[in-house]
């Protein structure tokens, strides 16, 4: 039962990852919503694992992509933190207007 609970909440989340992407115009919130997308897709991954012989896989390939992650999210935080310094603002409808 419990895999079916997570891969539950996992669909829960990505459609709050995916409205929060949708309706976002801020790219910190944006990258917000990409993360719980992922953290669905894990989540998901988690759940399916429960129900095979090899958990102990999966589990290892679900903490190396964490990690992964964590970094990505360090990088794309300081090239908004840049983006702002640069610009004064991180809405992604001005600074594509910007570049035209």
């Amino acid at each position: 039962m419990m895999g079916v609970g997570l891969i539950i909440l996992s669909s829960v989340l990505l459609g709050i990852g995916a409205y929060g992407i949708v309706t976002s115009r801020n790219l910190l919130r944006m990258l917000i919503s990409i993360e719980i997308i992922f953290i669905a897709s894990l989540n998901a991954l988690v759940g399916f694992s429960l129900f095979s012989d090899n958990k102990v896989g999966v589990f290892i390939a679900s903490l190396t992509a964490i990690s992964m992650a964590i970094v990505e999210v360090a990088v794309a935080v300081s090239i908004i933190i840049l983006i702002y310094k640069l610009v004064g603002n991180i809405d992604s409808l001005e600074l594509k207007e910007m570049r035209e």
